[in-house]
């Protein structure tokens, strides 16, 4: 099944969904089009109960430099610049919120508003020519997309620190080395490689893919004893699902389980 956007790719196949930016001739710049279509994707995409797996990929030779600098330079007023990173947000959030697992392929580069939306995806797998970077402060300004609180959390203050200081770019294998990347693959195989990795994930119970999510996400944001809590609280909700009855009972029966989501 495939349905086009206006500057977006959305591709169902079976229990994968593979979202592909679709601005190439602007190195896939982030304007109020392709963050409505984002919104929309997602939105779809929660409702869509046979879709288990999104892979978030790109057109051309990047990923994604960022926010639409042609629309910025249009802003007269600090009210302006404050809606425009609120609709970032409230799309990024949503990305984030998903309740099932997204998977970023990065080609390329992947700048500003372009790492930031990296950043809200749970997985993130680069092609060895990738580069990352958040270069807002070259400007005299700062990333906005969640860059400063995001980013410390995924690679930790000091690196993050450093990243967002000096607007350096972050190669795939340095970023790799600080944990901002999960893998790297040759860039011809970039999109079959995410692809596959998400079809991995397919087989996985889905109830218990997105309490893996939430526990973690949620988590982060807790005094240990507070997530330790929800942990017990959502793992023992889990024994009630037929999925954990299936797993036990295949695994007892020496077979692969068939999870179905309930």
């Amino acid at each position: 099944m495939t349905e086009n956007f206006v500057h977006l790719k959305y591709e169902k196949q079976d229990h994968l969904l593979l979202l592909t930016l679709n601005r190439p001739d602007k190195s896939n710049a982030l304007n109020k089009p392709l963050l409505e279509d984002l919104n929309r994707a997602f939105e779809k995409a929660a409702k869509d109960e046979e879709i288990r797996v999104i892979v978030l990929a790109a057109e051309g030779k990047h990923f994604s430099v960022g926010a639409d600098i042609g629309e910025i330079k249009e802003f007269v007023s600090v009210a302006d610049y404050e809606n425009f990173f609120i609709r970032i947000h409230d799309t990024f959030n949503r990305i984030d919120n998903l309740r099932k697992p997204v998977i970023a392929a990065v080609n390329g580069l992947a700048l500003g508003a372009g790492c930031e939306m990296c950043l809200v995806a749970d997985l993130r797998i680069a092609a060895g020519d990738a580069s990352f970077g958040v270069p807002e402060i070259k400007l005299g300004a700062l990333p906005g997309a969640g860059g400063t609180q995001r980013l410390p959390r995924i690679v930790g203050e000091a690196k993050a620190l450093e990243m967002i200081y000096t607007g350096d770019l972050v190669s795939a294998e340095e970023a790799y080395r600080i944990g901002l990347v999960n893998r790297i693959v040759p860039s011809a195989k970039l999109k079959d490689e995410a692809i596959g990795f998400a079809h991995h994930l397919e087989g996985r119970p889905p109830i218990a893919l997105a309490t893996a999510k939430l526990l973690v996400k949620q988590g982060l944001n807790m005094e240990l004893g507070a997530g330790l809590d929800l942990e017990v609280k959502n793992v023992s909700l889990l024994a009630a699902t037929e999925d954990q009855r299936e797993g036990f009972r295949a695994f007892m029966e020496k077979r692969e389980p068939k999870f179905i989501g309930r």
